[in-house]
């Protein structure tokens, strides 16, 4: 045996590069693993592209319902066009398996890592937009699209403390105040602790805000009202 250094005289000739993917057939048998060996190099990015984005939004692939299709694909080699069945891997939304994997132990072996949705300086529990929503129908305050601001006067009915992940992965809390006239969205901290202290004290407030497509009512500014307008 002698040992070289990598790549060598023999890249794209004797020596190529090689993908296998190891997969179990749970319909077929438990026991056994399959492989699949491709030389292509858009299968072995496609697959490895997929099993990352699997990975996203599952947490791990690793026993994932998945559909493993082949995708016909347009190549140019040598300034020739070609046409090649390469792999593709999908995630399987349709099994029956995939609901199992939503619905996992937080200790279980392949849990999903739960949604942080907490409100540790209010008392009682946390309510969840399922349980609103049963409770009745809260209106989402003024139209979204337009950048003009606008107000309205009222009682704070639940604040939801939600923390979420950046590109860069840091973590960044979002504070969901909902009220009778609407639901608003804020990133400050000391207008969660306005609301919290005029929720508290049964108190009205005056929200000024933005309507934003995609986060929805954003909060300019909110600050207590307590006056014959309020009371009113």
């Amino acid at each position: 045996m002698e040992q070289v250094s990598c790549p060598c005289q023999f890249k794209d000739k004797e020596c190529q590069p090689s993908g296998t993917l190891n997969v179990l057939l749970p319909e077929v048998s438990v026991k056994g693993v399959y492989q699949i060996g491709t030389r292509s190099w858009n299968s072995m990015v496609d697959i490895a592209s997929g099993l990352e984005y699997v990975q996203c939004l599952m947490g791990q692939f690793a026993m994932v319902p998945l559909i493993l299709k082949r995708i016909p694909t347009t190549t140019h080699h040598q300034g020739k066009k070609q046409t090649h069945y390469t792999l593709q891997i999908l995630l399987d939304t349709e099994s029956p398996e995939f609901p199992k994997k939503l619905s996992v132990p937080k200790d279980g072996q392949y849990a999903l890592p739960p949604a942080e949705e907490v409100r540790p300086d209010l008392d009682g529990p946390v309510t969840t937009e399922e349980e609103l929503l049963a409770e009745g129908p809260l209106s989402a305050g003024a139209e979204p699209g337009g950048d003009d601001t606008s107000s309205v006067m009222t009682p704070i009915k639940q604040i939801v403390v939600r923390t979420e992940r950046d590109e860069q992965g840091r973590a960044i809390k979002k504070f969901k105040i909902m009220t009778e006239a609407g639901i608003y969205m804020t990133s400050d901290e000391s207008v969660k602790n306005t609301a919290l202290a005029a929720m508290k004290a049964v108190d009205f407030v005056e929200i000024e805000f933005i309507s934003d497509p995609r986060e929805g009512n954003l909060i300019k500014s909110l600050k207590r009202a307590i006056d014959e307008k309020a009371q009113g």
